[in-house]
């Protein structure tokens, strides 16, 4: 996919000595640094300067790149395990100018924060918008409304910057493709007083020629315009982490194999190889020592929806009957301990591998699949995605709701590849349903297996007058 377009409106100074600042529009490009880029970012960071922003500087614009880094750096590192995958995906690329040394020393100035910020943004995650522009100055950590945003301030010469993209648009050159402009929601007068933005006519001039002007508050606010969503956990691994993983893999995997011969790689990998097609050891574990059966039970919650007690369910001969109304929990057991201890598990995680990616599905035979029956478990008390370990012991749990109908919970796991929620769902979904209606659980299940490298099913029904937790005295 071919990256966006951004251009940044500027007030830059005229090359004349008695000449008026002008309005331009500038490229700013995000790339791969170079081999000798790379070799020479200790000089760069004996001069405190970050090797990403650092050919900003002849612009006198590194401290607002700095400030675009920042805003990134806190929308994505705050979703993350890791903030070095983060931090090294940063120092890998390079913001640079498109205009070259003509504009040096020329912007005045700091309405480039947003649009810098959102460059380096776009170059790590994907947004359906090809050209877009960006007006706007970054505040301060502490004038935020979150830990993972920064606020948006108001810059001058708006009216300005907007003609000049309206322009453009009517023009034949790439910004006739200009689809959205981001700016703040105020902007400064000469005066010094604020004004909105909404009520400049260029504004519905824009819009009216097919350009969205989205006036927002925040770095994050802009991010979700344009389909970024911070709160996407998965999004924000598949940036850092799934994107890189091939150049990382390459890089450390060259390192640690410098010293070996060429026939130890190929038996490394081998032996990678095999471990990771090896199927996982996964079962249900009782939710007490004591218990008769090992599988999923009641969790019986208090009015602040913590767990107080276990109850297990009732049968019909040997098939399980829940409430159509409950929280279903349970205890699985991943993988086994000595398996932590292989030499594949420790390359793997030297490589950044953190446990099992799960997947979880619940589906109702009546009911069929919902919004909400294909989901990844998080970790308790925490953003993250679950990520078991070899030998551990997983408590997690589902809500149970109406109607009564028979049910199959379906437990996923990979070594290595994480799973996509929503292509699971969209197949479950096309699945061939049975003549009399409904969801043929036998295909689901035989579908699930098709995707992982383990499952683990439990099959029960829900019944309105099953017997449920019992009453607290």
């Amino acid at each position: 996919m071919s990256k966006p377009k951004l251009f940044i409106p500027v007030v830059v100074k005229s090359t004349q000595p008695d000449g008026d600042p002008e309005t331009r529009l500038w490229q700013v490009n995000c790339r791969y640094a170079t081999h000798s880029e790379r070799d020479t970012e200790k000089d760069q960071d004996s001069q405190r300067l970050h090797p990403t922003v650092h050919l900003l500087g002849q612009f006198r614009r590194y401290e607002s790149g700095m400030k675009g880094l920042w805003a990134v750096k806190r929308l994505l590192g705050s979703e993350l395990e890791d903030l070095d995958d983060l931090e090294l995906a940063l120092r890998k690329r390079r913001l640079e100018s498109a205009e070259g040394s003509a504009w040096a020393g020329r912007i005045e100035e700091n309405s480039s924060d947003l649009g810098l910020g959102l460059t380096l943004l776009l170059d790590l995650l994907d947004t359906p918008v090809k050209v877009l522009a960006a007006t706007g100055e970054l505040g301060d950590a502490e004038e935020a409304r979150s830990s993972a945003d920064l606020p948006v301030k108001p810059v001058r010469g708006i009216p300005a910057k907007l003609n000049a993209l309206l322009q453009k648009k009517c023009g034949d050159g790439v910004l006739s493709g200009l689809e959205l402009v981001f700016t703040p929601w105020h902007y400064l007068t000469d005066n010094g007083d604020l004004e909105w933005v909404r009520r400049l006519a260029v504004v519905q001039a824009l819009e009216e020629a097919g350009v969205a002007v989205h006036p927002v508050h925040s770095f994050g606010e802009a991010a979700k315009i344009l389909g970024i969503d911070p709160e996407v956990k998965e999004q924000a691994r598949r940036a850092v982490f799934a994107r890189e993983a091939r150049k990382l893999w390459l890089r450390r995997a060259g390192r640690f194999a410098a010293g070996f011969s060429l026939l130890a790689a190929l038996a490394l990998a081998v032996g990678l190889a095999s471990f990771l097609r090896q199927p996982i050891a996964l079962e249900w574990a009782p939710m007490e020592r004591q218990a008769a059966f090992a599988e999923p039970f009641l969790a019986c919650l208090d009015s602040q929806g913590q767990a107080h007690s276990r109850q297990a369910l009732a049968k019909q001969g040997a098939d399980p009957i829940a409430p159509s109304e409950g929280y279903l929990s349970w205890l699985a057991r991943f993988g086994r301990k000595a398996e932590g201890e292989a030499w594949q598990y420790r390359l793997l995680r030297a490589f950044g591998y953190r446990g099992y990616p799960l997947a979880v599905v619940l589906v109702g035979k009546t009911s069929g699949v919902s919004a909400h029956s294909v989901f990844i478990p998080h970790a308790e008390r925490a953003s993250r995605e679950a990520l078991p370990a070899p030998g551990a012991v997983w408590s997690y749990g589902v809500d149970l709701t109406k109607p009564a109908e028979e049910n199959l919970l379906v437990l996923l796991a990979n070594r290595w590849q994480p799973f996509d929620p929503q292509a699971l769902k969209t197949a479950l979904q096309a699945l061939p349903k049975p003549a009399n209606g409904g969801l043929d659980l036998s295909a689901v299940e035989n579908y699930l297996k098709s995707q992982a490298n383990v499952t683990l099913r439990f099959a029960f029904e829900t019944r309105d007058d099953a017997p449920g937790c019992p009453a607290r005295r």
